[in-house]
């Protein structure tokens, strides 16, 4: 089924990311990581696809098993860098012929165009939705910018674009600092960007896994989060706790203001998510 029809459905929903296993024991935590999350009911999981179709046949596999061992909703990731129109088809024509209905468009993190001209995220989605048009489109933003981008209103406009295109909702890049996201919903809203978005949340257990995050998607290490895990360094499980208490504070705010759901960055590993999700339950007297 499309995400789109089941963003809009009452009380607040969450989706659950992973990427695809590359080693006999990765694989079993993933499964094990699956089994956990689909507990919850999630509304999708989404399956990752490397920066530049890195792993491009670890991704398609993954998403066949998922398919065929599990009734979950999947979302597939692709991205545009490096490939051309008719691989970018092909790989759509193969999403589809798998029975998922949902693909998160990204152009990925090479700046390189492809042979036919397509250059932005906004063109992939384009591309999609001209052959494909049955498919739900899901596109990222960046509350706190694209890395890449020379200033947040170019980033908006961009966004924009991809909502043109025919994107039908949005997941967020990982924030800690929920006014960040406010404000980059205020703005959004003001252009007339008005599909729903996923805030992008990660429970931080540890804090060099955090610090290594951080500095690879360009997201700001928010410094009451910080400060107070460099406290606890030297005590995993204190640091785990304080994780998941400051990634269930913000979800419970962010639900509270009207976000639709959350979107959790599992790393593969389901505990945090899992015990965050039922927190915010907890906290917000929902059912699970």
């Amino acid at each position: 089924m499309q995400v789109s029809k089941l963003l809009p459905a009452k009380g607040p929903v969450f989706s659950f990311e992973f990427f695809p296993p590359k080693t006999t024991a990765a694989e079993l935590d993933f499964w094990k990581a699956v089994e956990d999350v689909a507990l919850l009911e999630p509304v999708f999981v989404s399956v990752t696809y490397g920066a530049a179709g890195s792993s491009r046949e670890f991704s398609l596999s993954c998403l066949e098993h998922l398919r065929k061992k599990t009734r979950l909703e999947i979302v597939a990731h692709l991205v545009l860098a490096n490939h051309s129109k008719a691989e970018l088809l092909e790989l759509v024509d193969r999403i589809s012929q798998l029975g998922i209905d949902n693909i998160l468009a990204l152009r990925g993190d090479a700046v390189t165009q492809t042979r036919d001209g397509l250059c932005f995220a906004a063109d992939l989605i384009h591309l999609i939705r001209k052959h494909h048009p049955h498919i739900c489109i899901g596109a990222a933003c960046y509350p706190e910018t694209h890395p890449q981008a020379p200033n947040a209103e170019v980033d908006l406009l961009h966004l924009k674009r991809k909502v043109e295109a025919g994107a039908d909702f949005l997941v967020s890049q990982l924030f800690f600092d929920n006014r960040v996201f406010f404000e980059f919903m205020a703005r959004a809203r003001a252009v007339g960007i008005e599909v729903p978005v996923l805030p992008g949340i990660l429970p931080v257990t540890r804090l060099e896994q955090a610090q290594r995050i951080v500095k690879l998607c360009g997201a700001q290490p928010h410094p009451p989060l910080f400060q107070r895990l460099e406290t606890l360094k030297d005590s995993p499980a204190e640091m785990e706790a304080f994780g998941i208490a400051f990634a269930t504070a913000q979800c419970v705010e962010l639900l509270a203001h009207g976000a639709p759901g959350i979107h959790f960055y599992t790393l593969n590993r389901s505990s945090a998510s899992r015990t965050t999700v039922k927190a915010v339950c907890a906290a917000r007297h929902l059912p699970l």
